[in-house]
């Protein structure tokens, strides 16, 4: 698994990334916590790792951004 961020704001936001089957992180295992500073970007490549039930986001922060994952 792989995940790229890229943050296109003048503020830091906080992306958290959980193995979710749903729309909740309660009780499930957060995979990566990218903190990315105002017009920062962040590659984080997790070579090996699957996420058996899904994929949940949790977005802490104001901007514009966009995430990517495979």
């Amino acid at each position: 698994m792989s995940v790229h961020a890229c943050n296109a704001s003048g503020s830091a936001v906080t992306i958290s990334v959980y193995d979710s089957d749903d729309a909740s992180a309660s009780g499930d295992v957060e995979v990566c916590r990218m903190v990315l500073a105002a017009n920062g970007s962040f590659e984080y490549d997790m070579h090996g790792r699957f996420c058996a039930k899904g994929l949940f986001v949790d977005i802490t922060g104001t901007g514009h951004y966009s995430l990517e994952w495979s």
